[in-house]
């Protein structure tokens, strides 16, 4: 058996991109639309990385409506690799630390409000 056949060939490795700018969604992708405060997004990974996945898809929600008041359905926690279950706790987690209001009504999705932290308030 020939070594050289386990071997990568180079014409088949990526190329290292020339541009300077991040990598941009292509037609048609999904992406997660910023910005997202830094403060906001540090304590929700201090919490765990079930809150932060759960925040993420928070916000992912939050850029498709435009709007801070979502309602997250299954398949969105699934893009971000929740279990419903999973889900569950990341929320109990971010409403525990403030980050986000959860309103839960027996046998429908819970509506859940994104919420400011403190470093990003205004104070016009």
């Amino acid at each position: 058996m020939e070594l050289d056949q386990f071997q990568a060939k180079r014409e088949d490795s990526p190329r290292p991109s020339t541009r300077q700018q991040p990598p941009h969604h292509q037609a048609g992708e999904w992406f997660l639309k910023g910005p997202i405060p830094g403060p906001w997004l540090t304590r929700a990974a201090q919490l765990s990385f079930r809150a932060l996945r759960a925040g993420l898809a928070l916000w992912y929600m939050a850029g498709v409506k435009n709007n801070r008041v979502v309602k997250p359905v299954r398949d969105t926690w699934q893009r971000f690799g929740l279990s419903p279950d999973a889900a569950r706790h990341g929320l109990i987690a971010l409403e525990g630390a403030g980050l986000v209001v959860v309103d839960r009504h027996p046998g429908r999705y819970p509506v859940v409000t994104i919420q400011e932290t403190h470093r990003e308030r205004r104070h016009d």
